[in-house]
């Protein structure tokens, strides 16, 4: 039987190898290392530090608190509001900008 090569399911720089990262505390700047991480807290987000020099695509935030973001730092627009702990919220990184754009999630 010949062995399956999984690089080719990989994302960008390999970042999908390990899709979920530790958790993160919310606060001022946050500095995720994989696609997807756990966050913590009730802090205001403003800054969030690119995993790699050349990464652009999405970045998924579990929500365990109710924090929130702002557009402070290096994200494009503020929430307007609290994140809901137990949703999921989805950041694409544009570099020609050096923003972060939010996909709000759907609560039906």
């Amino acid at each position: 039987m010949s062995e399956i090569n999984f690089n080719k399911f990989l994302g960008p720089g390999g970042l999908q190898a390990e899709l979920i990262g530790s958790p993160l505390a919310s606060g001022s700047i946050i500095t995720p290392h994989r696609v997807v991480h756990e966050v913590s807290g009730t802090g205001t987000i403003s800054t969030i530090v690119i995993p790699y020099e050349d990464f652009v695509g999405p970045l998924i935030l579990l929500a365990e608190d109710a924090w929130n973001w702002d557009a402070n730092g290096n994200i494009a627009a503020a929430s307007g509001g609290d994140t809901v702990a137990g949703l999921a919220y989805v950041f694409i990184f544009n570099r020609a900008r050096n923003k972060w754009y939010s996909i709000l999630p759907t609560v039906v």
